[in-house]
């Protein structure tokens, strides 16, 4: 049985609650919990797999507790993460890892995707020969990364089904080598979808047959959009942390902060109007029915901000270049990138919301 060469980690350090959480929220632990500390794998050079940390990420105590356990311990069912595009799915079990040290591997399947090519395939080589090149799932067990199967429900209930030899065995037969590769201890999977297998949620392919037969080897982890109270706290770090380095300070950057929450604000609350449109259409929250295509996700949102804020420095501070720039700022980031016939629609909303967007 052949076998790739592993990366080990130089040491392990012990890390506590405090490496996700506010002081604020550790002080909602109980006790009997909030003194628990975890390994961090530190391997004396940057690993190309360990994601950067964001350190403006916010953890909830209801996401962690829901997916660090099984990134440290393995146990138990495999995190099948869904919810709408742009909540956060692959952002979260990432930033976890990158605060553990872990390395992550992730694959993007779809309807035509097939588990043989996900162990590898032979390959040319130079001199006129094949070479068996090992693929994503085989390195990820080898070496005892995360992986990332991202978009599982829309991968074909078959093919689905030929992986449960690696959730159930953590085993991984290559057909083309006859040849079994038996999963490093730190090996993990995560999946992340849209829906979550029964069909609902915007998915059109067999999933209702693929959760008869491999959601129980799942458990359901539920990704929505960050509150408005969250995203603002994430907003005001991106707004401080960009007028400092302008180098606004004292009076000028209160102010340029006190501008920067009412902005926020209204883009908070544009994008979570966006957002349950949306939703509606898959069928979730309030309503259904017809709605907006696409939603507005946290990355754009931080990103609107951004160059709402490099545009207006092109300007003089008024109330008409606040609109303009911002409105502006808008149609780059988000509404210039979806369907040219529905542009009117999310700039009427947007047009809904701009007049509290006032300062003045």
């Amino acid at each position: 049985m052949s076998q790739l060469p592993v990366l080990k980690p130089k040491q392990f350090t012990s890390v506590g609650f405090d490496t996700f959480l506010t002081k604020q929220q550790l002080k909602e632990l109980p006790s009997t919990i909030s003194k628990l500390n975890f390994e961090k794998a530190d391997w004396g050079f940057p690993h190309p797999f360990v994601p950067a940390i964001n350190p403006k990420y916010l953890f909830t105590k209801d996401r962690l507790m829901a997916l660090l356990p099984y990134i440290v311990n393995g146990k138990g069912q495999i995190p099948w993460l869904w919810g709408p595009f742009g909540s956060g799915k692959t952002s979260y079990p990432r930033e976890i890892c990158a605060r553990l040290g872990k390395p992550v591997r992730e694959i993007y399947v779809s309807e035509t995707t097939e588990v043989i090519d996900l162990g590898g395939q032979y390959m040319p080589t130079k001199d006129g020969g094949m070479e068996f090149i090992y693929g994503t799932l085989v390195k990820a067990m080898q070496e005892g990364s995360v992986l990332l199967i991202n978009e599982f429900d829309l991968m074909n209930s078959n093919e689905q089904k030929a992986l449960n030899q690696v959730f159930e065995e953590r085993r991984f037969t290559i057909i083309q080598k006859d040849e079994t590769i038996v999963a490093h201890p730190e090996f993990r999977i995560i999946v992340t979808a849209n829906s979550n297998g029964t069909g609902a949620f915007g998915n059109t392919l067999e999933t209702e047959a693929a959760c008869s037969s491999v959601g129980d080897r799942f458990y359901f982890i539920f990704i929505d959009y960050l509150n408005k109270d969250e995203e603002m706290q994430i907003l005001m770090a991106e707004a401080q942390e960009m007028l400092s380095s302008m180098g606004y300070t004292g009076e000028d950057l209160e102010d340029s902060l006190s501008m920067a929450e009412h902005i926020g604000e209204v883009m908070i609350t544009y994008a979570n109007d966006v957002r349950s449109s949306y939703k509606s259409t898959l069928g979730l929250g309030d309503g259904s029915g017809a709605g907006l295509p696409a939603p507005l996700s946290h990355r754009t949102l931080i990103e609107w901000y951004r160059k709402s804020q490099s545009l207006s420095m092109w300007y003089e501070v008024t109330q008409d270049s606040l609109h303009n720039t911002v409105t502006k700022a808008l149609e780059m980031v988000f509404i210039s990138g979806q369907r040219p016939d529905t542009h009117a629609n999310y700039m009427q909303a947007w047009k809904d919301r701009a007049g509290n967007l006032s300062v003045f």
